[in-house]
């Protein structure tokens, strides 16, 4: 089943991963009373770093667009059973319940001592980062040198993989797994690194976006972002975060600005223009869900629609790549517990019929349709 979550009940110590590693993290650095709250997983991407220096210099630009990366790629609306959410699941939710769009960050920091969003900027050289892992290792706080900005944070820095290391990315939600969005999301990721790395390492740093990035990542820019990571998990691409200047603005607003940028060529460092393939697919991720009960998509077949009443409703989400995931789980959710049902019977009805439609949809797929992603095609 494509959620990034458990969905329908909590977590217990038999459904730990079994491998080693995890076990010794589990166990050793986190504890059960923090594991247990430990539901989410993700999509995630690595990026080759350029050399150790500019990767690490990046992170700091990188970390700055986290909420936007997991606003656009929600897909876990339910946790315990519960389709609404307080304090009593979750430290960092409000005492009066309500729906949230990704709980994938909030039990990410809850369930890890230092997940999220680092803590402080990173070290200023790759001298001071490896001094700093060498201590940290020494006294045992860290199990690899890829830890030393924190256990589950949204950037990871990993000296330890491949010729050059590579930038992880680990904010991500889950796209429920659609396949055309996890190839899209890559692609826009990788350019939005290799962007920030190629303008670093040819000292260009002045043409990274003002009003996308800070050039200076302070402690209190740091926390402001996990208070926007919180917003974004809570309501969506229609939260209120914060920008570089010290103004507001939606997430969906700025994530297409974001894109607009990603996409963008950019001939003083080799950077070709990306497929509109790529584009169309993840602007539509950002397309509103209407208020009303029925929604007509237009394909090139004609018209179809998908009706929140229909088990076959969550269908629409991988057919039509509109919206988040968590919009389509959390409509067809709302529509059963109106009809009668518990929140938790709810989940677990809509839990199916996502399973039903990601197979289904997995099936019908071809080559062609994933070979379109990467060529000039539009979307009507």
């Amino acid at each position: 089943m494509p959620l990034s979550a458990f969905p329908h009940r909590k977590l217990n110590e038999k459904d730990v991963n079994e491998n080693p590693y995890v076990q010794r993290i589990a166990h050793e650095f986190m504890g059960w009373d923090r594991v247990k709250n430990f539901i989410g997983a993700s999509f995630q991407v690595h990026v080759e770093m350029f050399d150790s220096e500019v990767g690490l210099k990046s992170i700091d630009y990188l970390q700055q667009i986290t909420p936007l990366l997991l606003a656009i790629s929600s897909g876990s609306p339910f946790m315990n059973g519960k389709l609404r959410l307080s304090q009593e699941d979750n430290e960092f939710m409000a005492q009066e319940s309500s729906v949230w769009q990704s709980v994938r960050y909030p039990t990410r920091v809850i369930g890890s001592p230092s997940g999220g969003v680092i803590q402080r900027p990173v070290p200023e050289s790759i001298e001071e980062y490896f001094k700093d892992a060498h201590e940290m290792l020494k006294d045992g706080s860290i199990p690899s040198p890829a830890r030393v900005l924190g256990h589950h944070v949204d950037f990871r820095f990993r000296p330890d993989l491949g010729p050059n290391g590579t930038i992880e990315l680990a904010v991500a939600d889950s796209f429920l797994a659609h396949p055309k969005k996890l190839a899209a999301f890559s692609a826009i990721f990788k350019s939005i690194a290799y962007k920030v790395q190629a303008l670093i390492q040819s000292g260009q740093s002045d043409k990274i976006p003002s009003n996308l990035f800070s050039h200076t990542l302070t402690s209190e820019k740091l926390e402001q972002l996990h208070q926007d990571s919180l917003s974004v998990s809570q309501y969506g691409l229609n939260a209120t975060i914060s920008t570089p200047d010290g103004s507001t603005n939606t997430a969906r607003n700025q994530y297409n600005t974001l894109l607009v940028w990603a996409i963008k060529a950019d001939d003083s460092i080799g950077f070709p223009e990306l497929p509109k393939g790529v584009v169309n697919e993840l602007t539509a991720s950002s397309h509103e869900m209407p208020d009303d009960s029925l929604k007509v998509w237009t394909f090139d077949n004609g018209n179809k629609i998908y009706d929140p009443k229909s088990s076959n409703f969550i269908k629409g989400f991988y057919e039509t790549g509109s919206g988040t995931g968590s919009d389509w789980l959390i409509r067809r959710a709302q529509q059963i517990i109106s009809e009668g049902k518990s929140e938790e019977d709810a989940i677990k009805i809509t839990s199916t019929e996502l399973s039903g439609a990601f197979h289904q949809y997995v099936k019908e797929l071809n080559i062609q349709d994933m070979l379109a992603l990467f060529s000039s095609y539009h979307l009507s």
